[in-house]
């Protein structure tokens, strides 16, 4: 399988002389085509400042991120706003719909920035609003469909120019059990079904659960990175729930 990611001696430092923080401390891994791994830790463990480095949102201290052969810190402000549109999938914790643009404008909306042909982009946001059981609300705006109409509609857009990765940060945390659990369905499914390579970060045992792979990350560092493949959901949590607990207990 293809190398998607790779995440070199990465370090990130906020401050400058002797008054500095250094948040992400000498990381490095590797993300496979097809896989869906997530990032797992505390509040202030740096997981989220590690998940803005690898989207380019925020610039590394040292090391560098490569997607396939794109060295991501070496890009200037415009080549990596069009590396993100062209190559990365965002799935917000808020949905980021625009309610004055209906479904499919919504799912469409980063073709249409990719200056593709309306038939093609027709055509592709039928198969994706297909895929994911949305084809009956297209002509809706984001205020008339349910919420988890509109976390399958942030999906889609999320996938629909076919990124090299899709990234998550918390997207279960400004929901309620039942449509976390829906949201996070339809990830697995996009991951298993659609060949989605998917990153998310989060701090929540029962989102990891859905991962094959999980890293844990403790103040700055790798504490752990443990394959989760072939067990139930209820395993994997308590695998991940037994790592929880013991870095508990070396804090």
């Amino acid at each position: 399988m293809r190398e998607i990611l790779s995440v070199n001696h990465l370090k990130k430092k906020y401050g400058c002389d002797d008054n500095t923080l250094l948040v992400i401390q000498d990381i490095s891994f590797k993300v496979i085509e097809g896989e869906f791994i997530s990032i797992m830790g505390s509040s202030g463990s740096g997981k989220t400042t590690l998940l803005n480095c690898i989207s380019t949102i925020d610039d590394a201290t040292e090391g560098n991120v490569l997607i396939e052969e794109t060295d991501l810190t070496m890009l200037n402000e415009s080549q990596k706003a069009k590396f993100r549109r062209e190559n990365l999938g965002f799935i917000f914790q808020e949905y980021n719909l625009l309610d004055t643009l209906t479904v499919e404008e919504n799912i469409s909306l980063a073709l249409t920035l990719n200056h593709l042909s309306v038939a093609k982009i027709k055509e592709k946001v039928s198969e994706i609003a297909e895929q994911l059981s949305i084809k009956h609300i297209l002509t809706k705006y984001p205020y008339e469909i349910s919420g988890g109409e509109k976390q399958r509609c942030a999906c889609g857009r999320a996938v629909i120019h076919s990124p090299k990765l899709v990234l998550a940060d918390e997207p279960t945390g400004a929901l309620d059990s039942g449509n976390s659990r829906t949201l996070m369905e339809t990830i697995d499914f996009m991951n298993k079904k659609m060949g989605t390579t998917v990153m998310v970060v989060t701090h929540d045992s029962v989102v990891s659960s859905y991962a094959q792979r999980v890293i844990f990350i403790k103040d700055g560092k790798i504490y752990n990175d443990i394959v989760l493949k072939k067990i139930s959901l209820e395993e994997k949590r308590r695998k991940i729930m037994e790592i929880e607990e013991e870095m508990r207990r070396q804090s």
